[in-house]
């Protein structure tokens, strides 16, 4: 995460004193911070002034299906018990690191998935048509 908000960018203006301040922050990924823009916009009547951001990218669209499990009904006990055994393994109730936890609990549940159901493949993704004169 990059802090993309200018230190001295004045968004709010103390009413009493007329300094101006920065309380707007604008966090984005070290990818989209090296072209991302970020300006005041116009007052509108408040002590806190709007931003304009402009992330100067082009978005990603996937067409396609993500693959997905087949859930077999009949699985569920022995699902239930493979990821009752990872969170008994890596001490699931010890845990007070909450990052930690979750990733025990993922892999736990992934594991336990990967043993109980299927997976689909992925449908290909489609090309876009060329233009028709």
């Amino acid at each position: 995460m990059f802090l993309i908000t200018p230190f001295d960018l004045g968004t709010r203006i103390d009413p009493s004193m007329g300094k101006p301040s920065t309380i707007n922050l604008t966090f984005t990924s070290s990818t989209m911070a090296t072209s991302a823009s970020i300006e005041k916009g116009p007052y509108l009547g408040s002590d806190h002034l709007p931003l304009t951001i402009a992330l100067n990218t082009i978005p990603a669209r996937k067409t396609g299906q993500a693959p997905t499990r087949i859930v077999n009904e009949k699985k569920w006990n022995e699902w239930n018990n493979s990821l009752d055994s990872s969170l008994v393994e890596g001490d699931f109730q010890n845990i007070s690191d909450p990052k930690s936890a979750i990733e025990i609990f993922t892999n736990g549940i992934n594991k336990a998935s990967k043993l109980c159901f299927k997976k689909t493949q992925p449908l290909p993704r489609k090309c876009a048509e060329p233009n028709q004169p």
